[in-house]
């Protein structure tokens, strides 16, 4: 994302100019490195249930000054290249704010059909995806010595991660909620009214950019997480449009995790108004995002200056967290 910036930067200048690097309205790029790993994901008894592929990003030791890493859990479809501008952000100093060891992973399809068929499973199609989310958590915590995450969860990824915080709230220190389902009053029926200006108003007209920035692998990861097991594709987009996860929340809080949390102004899927006005009293910091004409897609359109967004706001639950006594919540 920074290097295309600076070549939009240098394509305003005049051919043949000599052009000072420091002047360049762009941000300085650091080096960071990648590494892929296979995570099993595990049921209580301990059986290896299926794996997933996740995506670890570390900056270099210089700029790295939080060692905690963060995750980015996706929503709903959030394929894992859709989720890589947000991670590469997350891993990038910005405005002061720390550069993060930065962690995507790829939603979970190949589970077998004895295991999908299983009454748990049927009756709580969520049970993989957080059992998913935990592995990952605990695969990072091993591999970077850390002893808590930071979850940065979009959209039905925020279902998820409630979810697996109040399971594990000794290993989550900030619960980052980025346009979350969940947080207001809705229903299968309400989102499928909402999906028809979402998908005509900001899915459709952005879908060429996020073709032309992921190439094939978009495509291939879509139609992976579609087409692999369709019906657990449909169940979990029932219970995640079917969530309330305020309760969840204030559990978490509760038990010690900040939560935070990103909205979106022209979200029309998950409406600022409307969570604001049932759940605004369970943040300790709420922020809507600076740019009045983002939507629900924002982590894959602004994938950068949302990660700043985010870490700017685990940063404050930081400080909070050192100044401030726990705060009560009053329902």
């Amino acid at each position: 994302m920074a290097i295309e910036r600076v070549v939009e930067e240098l394509a305003t200048r005049i051919p043949g100019q000599e052009v000072d690097l420091e002047e360049l309205d762009v941000p300085q790029i650091y080096p960071t490195s990648l590494s892929r790993h296979t995570v099993e994901i595990f049921e209580p008894s301990g059986r290896v249930i299926a794996t997933t592929r996740t995506t670890i990003e570390r900056p270099s030791e210089e700029i790295l000054t939080d060692p905690v890493p963060l995750l980015w859990v996706p929503g709903y479809g959030g394929i894992k290249p859709a989720y890589r501008h947000a991670r590469e952000g997350s891993a990038q100093p910005q405005e002061g704010a720390a550069g993060r060891i930065a962690v995507t992973w790829r939603p979970v399809r190949d589970m077998s059909l004895l295991d999908t068929l299983k009454p748990a499973n049927i009756r709580h199609p969520e049970l993989l995806p957080r059992r998913t989310l935990q592995s990952v958590i605990n695969y990072v915590c091993n591999d970077t010595e850390s002893e808590q995450v930071d979850l940065a969860c979009h959209s039905m990824g925020g279902f998820i991660a409630a979810l697996a915080t109040v399971k594990d709230a000794e290993k989550i220190r900030n619960l980052v909620l980025v346009a979350s389902a969940g947080l207001e009053d809705h229903s299968l029926l309400t989102l499928a009214r909402r999906s028809v200006p979402f998908i005509k108003g900001e899915f459709l007209p952005h879908f060429h950019t996020l073709r032309e920035e992921n190439e094939a692998r978009m495509a291939l990861e879509a139609l992976h997480y579609f087409l692999r097991n369709p019906a657990r594709t449909f169940a979990e987009g029932i219970a995640v449009a079917n969530c309330n996860i305020r309760n969840d929340i204030e559990r978490a809080r509760d038990l010690g995790v900040m939560i935070g949390g990103l909205l979106f102004a022209a979200d029309e899927l998950f409406i600022e108004e409307n969570v604001r006005e049932q759940a605004g009293h369970l943040f300790h910091i709420l922020d809507t995002f600076d740019m009045d004409d983002v939507g629900h897609m924002g982590p894959q359109l602004h994938g950068l200056a949302v990660a700043r967004a985010v870490v700017g706001i685990t940063t404050r639950l930081n400080l909070a967290q050192q100044i401030l006594p726990p705060l009560k919540i009053v329902s």
